[in-house]
């Protein structure tokens, strides 16, 4: 008996270093990102805000990261890094008609002159994630599901005007001093980990992300949501 347990704690930790306890992953992300937006009072002005919600449409976003993994238990592992992520929306409206074709007797020109326009607003964020993977299987094709948290910090935020009529078409980034610095989103994820040799592997993962704090402070509510696929090349250390 004493022989048995003696060789047990000799081999366990040899199994478990003899296993890959770290390592490194490069990944991107393609995503389609919304705003959803919350009163805050009864206010007609927030309700007129809130009403505008349905000319909004989602846009597609992309980001990438760099990650440090480190196994915990033999098959949960915990990931950190950093990483950048452009989020956003886009907001229609029909029949714009802007103030440059209204002369000074009130007179549009040219007459009755008015166009539709696409309204696109992009949040540069700097990703901080941390996050627990749970891995199922030891073989070469492992499933597995992710769950952790986002700290972010913005960055800048881009906008673009889009119509049918090229001279009014604009795009310019610039800070929001109302945007708030700090965000904190929750994701959760599962996904497929695969060997491709010994030390690399390839892994594929849908994801769900939503923000935990608002945008921007006001009597409306914004957060920022997104869904994707996560794609990346993991490396053994």
């Amino acid at each position: 008996m004493k022989f048995n347990l003696a060789v047990f704690l000799i081999i366990c930790p040899l199994f478990l270093f003899g296993q890959s306890n770290s390592s490194l992953d490069v990944s991107i992300k393609g995503f389609r990102s919304y705003r959803n937006l919350a009163p805050l009072d009864s206010d007609p002005i927030t309700t007129a805000i809130i009403s505008n919600r349905d000319a909004e449409e989602p846009i597609l976003g992309y980001g990438f990261g760099l990650h440090f993994n480190q196994r915990l238990f033999s098959n949960l592992f915990l990931r950190v890094g950093f990483g950048y992520s452009s989020i956003g929306y886009k907001f229609f409206q029909e029949d714009v008609l802007f103030p440059d074709r209204i002369d000074s007797s009130g007179t549009i020109t040219p007459s009755n002159e008015s166009i539709d326009v696409t309204l696109v607003s992009k949040y540069n964020l700097l990703e901080l994630p941390l996050a627990l993977r749970f891995e199922i299987g030891k073989g070469k094709v492992r499933p597995f599901a992710e769950a952790g948290v986002i700290p972010m910090i913005y960055l800048s935020t881009r906008k673009k005007q889009i119509s049918d009529e090229e001279t009014l078409n604009s795009s310019s980034t610039s800070t929001d001093s109302f945007v708030n610095s700090i965000h904190l989103m929750g994701k959760v994820s599962v996904g497929v980990h695969a060997d491709l040799t010994e030390s690399l592997s390839l892994f594929i993962q849908p994801y769900l992300r939503g923000q935990f704090n608002a945008l921007t402070e006001g009597s409306v509510r914004e957060s920022l949501q997104d869904y994707g696929l996560e794609i990346g090349i993991r490396k053994n250390l």
